[in-house]
Formats: structure tokens, C-alpha cells, sequence
């Protein structure tokens, strides 16, 4: 059984080495009221299903659970269970098990379990494939907490694993308090080593702007960018309007996808592809998208102090999340939609207000 996911997924690996037999470290995880013990006090874990839960392919298990105050259910089962057992191609004892979420918090949870005896040892692999729900919402909550508190949770069960085998220190227990502020530190941290390594970009940056232009750069090539934009869009408009105010030395050529007359040529790509992200070409016939046109178009007008800061990793994430929501929706907000159907025909005739 494979429960499918039709939202882009994340993925977390962790690898790591207990002291003690492939048989006992399977042992642990066999046992399903061991997971209590095996999860952070923060997270409220408490399995609802009756013990004791025979582990088999098909298992059902039903979990209540809390984070930063929210109660919530979750259902998994049980899709793949291989006890411990030689493997006839290296003559390796391995085991493995797979649970996955029918209900719960993610929009799709996977989680694989791998044993390997290493002599008297055991290596443990986790590899987590999973989704989160809300959209936009839900991605900018994965990048400031999500993924670090599921980092947490698995850096625990190491740990916790190691104290039920042999008896050594029990992990520290974090409230969730002590939890949020850690991440808030680390949130912090990163910004600021962003900011610091953004700030020597954009010293750089400025050198380049300000200096003088040789004729024989000029010669090679008379543009920093050429954007691709929708002539019939007037945001895209209002945008390209201001960027042809800005651009004093003509470092941006300008072409109208929207226009008649506009072929894809060369480009490689297809007038709706053209259509669904804003596209850009580099002097040495670079196709970029997205985000990344801007970044360019606006180094190209004397904006590079800024555009660095835009690299910062929050940043980043929340401007490219941010731009694919825009692009998914930019003609139904343009009043471009006839009912359901957002499409607009190649022989569209052009809205004047641009150069090409």
C-alpha cells in the first residue's frame, strides 16, 4: 500500500548507530508502547489505540498528540513490515518497516524505518518523505519551524533508543517553550549571517554599478537582461513602465510576448510557457524565471544593494512562494478569466503602454 501525495514533497535522512544488536534495536521499535517513551514530552504524545498492537503490514494505530497548544489526531498505518532477517544478495541481517499517515496533521506523511547489523552494532536510517497542508500558509510555516521540529523529534528518538537499550542518560526533556525559543534563535542566526554575507554581496554589487562601462563591453553586448513580458497585463505593465523609467543606461531590453509580431525563436521555450512565468534571457542566451528576472532587472537599473537582501534564506523562500502564487493566479486577478477558463489565445491583441 502507497498512499499517494499531489503536493510537492520534503524529505528528511538521518542516519545513525546504536551499541547494541540488529535483534534488540528491532525489539524497541516492535513494540508499539514504546513510542510514547521514544517521542518528546513536548509534542503530548499518546497513542489511543487498545495495547497491545500486534506490528504487521496493516496495522492501524491512532495517536493524540499537542504542538504549541494545538491538540490534534493521528492515524497511520502500517504499509510495509520486514522483521530482521539475512539479506541473500550481501548476507547482511537488515530489517524494515514503513508507517504512513491516513489522517493527520501533513497532507502526506511516509515513514521508513531501516535496520542493518554492523557486527555487534546496528545502523538506523529514518528517511521521512512528507507534505504539509494549507499552501502558501503551510510553506512558510515548514520554513521557520516545521522541518526543525521534526529534526528535533527524530535527534530524540536517537537518544531515547540508546537509554532504553542500555540504561545510559535519558535525553533532556524541552518544554515546548524552551523548543520555540531555540528555533527563534536559530531563525535569527541564520538572518544575521544573511545579512552579514548579503551585505558583502551588495558592497560588491555597488562596485559593479558604479563603474564606468568600456566600450568594449558594449560591443560584446549592449544589455545586462532582456525580459520576456505580457504586454495585455497591467500590473506587468505598471512594472515595466517603472522599469523603463529606471533604466537610464538601457541595460534591460524590453520584449512583448503579448505583441503580434513576438516569435519564441531560439528561446527553446513555447509561447504558454512564456505565459505561465515571467521569463528572462542573460547576454549569453541564458533562459532564467521567476524570481530570479527581477533580481536581474533590478541589479540592472542600480538596485543591487537591495536585490542582495532578497537572497536571505526567509526572504528567498517568501518572495519564491509568494511570485508562484502570483503566476498561478495573475490572469484571473487581471480579470483575464472567461468563467473557469484562465487562457489566453497567441493572437491576443496587445494593450499599448510599453515598448517593445
Amino acid at each position: 500500500m502507497d498512499l499517494k501525495s499531489t503536493k510537492p514533497l520534503h524529505r528528511i535522512e538521518q542516519v545513525g548507530v546504536v551499541d547494541r544488536t540488529l535483534d534488540e534495536v528491532f525489539g524497541i521499535f516492535s513494540n508499539a508502547a514504546n513510542l510514547e517513551a521514544l517521542t518528546p514530552s513536548f509534542l503530548s504524545f499518546r497513542i489511543l489505540t487498545p495495547l497491545p498492537i500486534t506490528m504487521v503490514a496493516g496495522a492501524r494505530i491512532e495517536y493524540a498528540l499537542g504542538l504549541f497548544g494545538i491538540p490534534m489526531r493521528w492515524r497511520t498505518i502500517i504499509s510495509n513490515w520486514e522483521p530482521p532477517a539475512t539479506d541473500p544478495v550481501d548476507g547482511v541481517a537488515k530489517a524494515r518497516f514503513v508507517d504512513q499517515q491516513v489522517s493527520g496533521p501533513y497532507a502526506f506523511w511516509k515513514h521508513t524505518h531501516e535496520f542493518e547489523a554492523d557486527g555487534n552494532r546496528t545502523i538506523m536510517r529514518d528517511v521521512v518523505d512528507y507534505a504539509v497542508p494549507f499552501g502558501f500558509l503551510g510553506d512558510i510555516a515548514h520554513l521557520l519551524f516545521v522541518r526543525r521540529t521534526l529534526e528535533r523529534i527524530f535527534a530524540h528518538r536517537r537518544v531515547a533508543t540508546a537509554h532504553m537499550l542500555d540504561g545510559g542518560p535519558a535525553p533532556r526533556q524541552s518544554s515546548i517553550l524552551e523548543v520555540g525559543i531555540q528555533i527563534a534563535g536559530e531563525l535569527i542566526g541564520e538572518v544575521w549571517r544573511g545579512v552579514r554575507h548579503a551585505g558583502h554581496d551588495a558592497s560588491e554589487a555597488v562596485k559593479g554599478a558604479v563603474a564606468p562601462i568600456q566600450t568594449s563591453a558594449l560591443g560584446a553586448s549592449s544589455f545586462d537582461i532582456e525580459v520576456f513580458f505580457d504586454g495585455d497585463c497591467p500590473l506587468c505593465i505598471r512594472e515595466i513602465n517603472m522599469l523603463l523609467r529606471l533604466d537610464k543606461r538601457s541595460r534591460v531590453r524590453f520584449t512583448d510576448i503579448a505583441s503580434p509580431s513576438f516569435d519564441t525563436g531560439d528561446t527553446g521555450l513555447t509561447w504558454n510557457q512564456f505565459m505561465e512565468r515571467i521569463h528572462g534571457r542573460l547576454p549569453d542566451g541564458t533562459m532564467i524565471e521567476g524570481v530570479e528576472v527581477f533580481r536581474q532587472l533590478y541589479s540592472a537599473v542600480g538596485f543591487g544593494r537591495l536585490v542582495s537582501l532578497t537572497r536571505l534564506p526567509i526572504v528567498r523562500e517568501a518572495l519564491h512562494v509568494g511570485y508562484l502564487l502570483f503566476a498561478k493566479n495573475r490572469l484571473r486577478m487581471t480579470g483575464r478569466c472567461l468563467e473557469d477558463i484562465c487562457a489566453v489565445p497567441p493572437s491576443a491583441s496587445r494593450v499599448a503602454g510599453a515598448g517593445a
